[in-house]
């Protein structure tokens, strides 16, 4: 699985597609409302639904670094980049970079979703 992230302004080095892992692009497919569910005194319960949206999603990029190229990559998005692009079989989304990791031979970036484009 391919999923492609850039930055909003010009960076030379600012735009990869990058090869999910296909199991972290399992997870990522999730969603929910924003709800809430209150009982009542009768037995039932009352909800209070306000929809769905796109920025209550954290999408995980997992991929291969053996020589440690993405990690760099990763860490100066996440330090120098307030918003980026997010591009996955799922759709367009804005987002911010908000964490990166290295575990086991393997790079992970955490971008917080703000907008479905």
């Amino acid at each position: 699985m391919k999923v492609g992230i850039a930055t909003l302004t010009y960076d030379p080095d600012g735009a990869k597609v990058i090869d999910q892992v296909p199991s972290t692009e399992l997870k990522n497919n999730a969603g929910g409302r924003r709800m809430s569910k209150t009982a009542t005194l009768d037995g039932g319960s009352t909800v209070y639904d306000t929809g769905y949206s796109a920025s209550d999603r954290e999408y995980i990029v997992r991929a291969r670094d053996d020589d440690g190229e993405l990690a760099t990559w990763a860490e100066r998005i996440v330090k120098n980049y307030s918003t980026i692009m997010l591009s996955t079989r799922n759709g367009l989304f804005y987002g911010v970079p908000a964490d990166w990791w290295v575990d086991g031979g393997y790079i992970n970036i955490k971008i917080s979703i703000t907008e479905e484009i």
